[in-house]
């Protein structure tokens, strides 16, 4: 272990970033900014040395990161805290202070900031917490304990314990001028060829409070900018340096209008170099038009192939509660018909349960938005964040919550509200689960479809009719599926995606058994229409893999005939007065115009691939769910004719807005 101390040839101390991140190969920003920033001082520049040990959730053991801790032999150990994986940084932090006695340990983070009470222990001097940004701490930090007799109550925005009492310092002020910060790219903080995934920052700060939200640890703040110049010459590195996908981690990309010349410099850089394949942001939620032509700007370079539609709920009262009221639904309305009319496909984003939010709210959400055509849906549990205004609302919103299975992870589900008790949160995952299966994936689409619209069954109803039916079919695949999910406890990122992964690959032949007995036995079964639609899901269903069996469907149709089984599809009949019924619910897939139908199946899926884990299928399929159009079947003509759109379908494709305008 290194001392520090003065002699004749200096002997540096060692700090260590520590990043815990969700996904692989993604490039430690964090880490690179704490680097670059507290080497402007000489004297840390001189005195200081750095490294990063940067491992995966889910894929590090907890022996092996423990390992790597000690033998990096560091005197400084810097955790980034997220929700995520403070429970695997709490779990090492005892055996590592009691192997390295002369180690310290700086904790910053959403995580953790302003909670000293909860992560510091009085009887531990060595660790100390970071409250707000945290690059002019840490430099303070290290320039404070580059000296002969540190006093850490010098370095502003820190709490730590000195015999017994907590000790929090003056608030650093927010850093303005984002060029301060040095370039981790640009300067060398960041290896070259080592990640194909990174994170850009082009400014700090939201100027919203959503309740559920801490976005950075600067919500309702003023936002502060990184130079345009500096930007551009960022994503130019990043692009040289081959990464793969860049995700822009602004609150709200799009609300400058330098966000559209920086998205059309990310496209040019893939022009000129074939890097970044994808780019991601999350959108400006008060200028649709500017969030518009940067989703065409990178559609139009194949560099996005879906965008979200944020919406959280539909519910005014929820809206109310968690302070999300002051965004204008007109531009989530303007958003989805700019988005519609790019043939751009997009996902709505829903959160249950929301305070405020009653379970009726929730199903006729979904009722209104499937009627009015929604691609695919991406449903969220509730979490409840530190620092965030729901956290400290929790009583008077009544919340109950539980925390999750994961021992990495500090993350508190919301169970129960003010408006739904833990039984009905329960219901509503089991509304999730028929919604996922009979809809996102296409088991029932058009058959749904027609029932609403004939006033038959609304969609809502037909997803709880499904979640009812699958009770008394215990011993399913599918029923088993979902009573795991009802352990809200063990829901994950991937937890979707499993439905679709069991439901269209592992069990797709006892999944549509299960379908087939639940139809047959509904009151609309006598309706041959009803029949007829069904025989069309049954052919329309998708595939998420692109190695699973295509096989004969062990069906007796009496409306369509199958005509052939083929390497990528079906080849199909369709009676003449379903063609114009199928083509419009169908939308911008149905490019038939005759009775005989090529229904390819094979579009952008990869294979299953039996040698990787289970949670990494799993998170493909629910990155497919997210982009549905992709893996949709298109219907065409056998000589595989591309007909346009008709009116109709145009028609359809601006829907959604109206039904969001509509529920306001």
């Amino acid at each position: 272990m290194n001392t520090g101390s003065a002699s004749s040839e200096l002997v540096k101390q060692k700090a260590l970033f520590v990043i815990s991140d969700v996904s692989e190969r993604v490039a430690p920003l964090v880490a690179g900014y704490l680097q670059a920033y507290a080497c402007t001082d000489p004297s840390v520049a001189e005195r200081w040395e750095f490294d990063q040990y940067v491992c995966t959730i889910g894929k590090t053991h907890f022996d092996s990161y423990l390992a790597a801790l000690m033998q990096a032999d560091a005197d400084v150990y810097a955790f980034s805290c997220y929700v995520w994986n403070m429970g695997l940084i709490r779990r090492a932090l005892v055996p590592l202070l009691r192997e390295k006695p002369q180690a310290r340990v700086i904790l910053g983070g959403p995580q953790v900031m302003h909670l000293a009470d909860r992560y510091l222990d009085a009887n531990e001097e060595r660790v100390v917490l970071c409250n707000g940004e945290g690059e002019r701490t840490f430099k303070e930090y290290l320039v404070e304990l580059s000296k002969p007799e540190p006093d850490l109550s010098r370095v502003r925005g820190l709490s730590f314990y000195r015999a017994g009492d907590l000790i929090t310092t003056e608030s650093q002020e927010r850093i303005k001028d984002l060029d301060e910060i040095p370039s981790p790219f640009l300067n060398g903080y960041i290896k070259k060829g080592s990640y194909t995934t990174a994170h850009l920052e082009t400014n700090r700060g939201c100027p919203f409070e959503c309740q559920y939200c801490y976005w950075g640890g600067a919500i309702g703040a003023k936002v502060n900018k990184m130079s345009e110049q500096r930007i551009i010459d960022e994503i130019t590195w990043l692009a040289q340096d081959h990464v793969i996908y860049i995700f822009i981690v602004d609150a709200n990309f799009g609300m400058l209008d330098r966000d559209i010349r920086l998205s059309e410099h990310i496209v040019a850089c893939k022009k000129q170099y074939g890097f970044p394949l994808v780019a991601a942001f999350a959108s400006s939620k008060n200028t649709p038009r500017r969030v518009s032509q940067i989703v065409k700007n990178f559609h139009e370079a194949g560099m996005l192939s879906t965008q979200s539609i944020a919406l959280q709920t539909l519910s005014e009262q929820a809206l109310v509660k968690i302070s999300r009221d002051n965004i204008k639904r007109s531009s989530y309305e303007q958003l989805q018909q700019d988005l519609h009319e790019q043939a751009t496909s997009s996902f709505v984003e829903l959160i249950w349960p929301l305070p405020g939010e009653t379970f009726e709210s929730f199903k006729s959400g979904i009722t209104q938005l499937c009627e009015s055509g929604a691609e695919t849906f991406s449903f969220y549990p509730l979490f409840l964040l530190n620092n965030t205004e729901m956290d400290k609302n929790k009583e008077a919103y009544e919340l109950v919550t539980e925390r999750t299975i994961e021992p990495n992870s500090e993350a508190e589900l919301v169970v129960q509200t003010k408006e739904v008790s833990r039984e009905t949160c329960l219901e509503g995952w089991r509304l999730i689960f028929s919604t996922v299966l009979l809809y996102n994936l296409r088991v029932l689409y058009t058959l749904a479809h027609y029932l609403h619209h004939q006033g038959l069954r609304s969609y809502g109803d037909l997803f709880i009719d499904f979640a009812q039916f699958l009770k008394t079919r215990p011993g399913t695949p599918l029923a088993q599926l979902c009573d795991e999910i009802l352990d809200v406890k063990s829901i994950v990122f991937s937890t979707l995606g499993r439905i679709a992964h069991q439901a269209c690959h592992e069990d797709r032949d006892a999944a549509e058994e299960l379908i087939d007995e639940f139809v047959s036995v509904q009151p609309w079964w006598q309706d041959p229409m009803a029949r007829a639609f069904y025989e069309i899901d049954l052919i329309n269903k998708v595939y998420v893999y692109s190695n699973t069996t295509l096989r004969p469907k062990n069906y007796p149709f009496r409306h369509i005939s199958v005509l052939d089984v083929t390497s990528d599809g079906y080849m199909i009949r369709v009676p003449q007065e379903l063609i114009a019924p199928v083509r419009e619910i169908l939308g911008p897939k149905a490019l038939f115009r005759g009775d005989v139908v090529h229904v390819r199946h094979r579009q952008k899926q990869l294979p299953h691939m039996k040698t990787q884990t289970a949670e990494h299928n799993f998170l493909y399929c629910e990155q497919k769910l997210m982009t549905i159009g992709e893996i949709l079947p298109q219907w065409e003509d056998p000589q595989n004719m591309r007909v346009g759109e008709d009116d109709a379908v145009r028609s359809r494709q601006v829907a959604l807005g109206a039904a969001i305008r509509s529920a306001a």
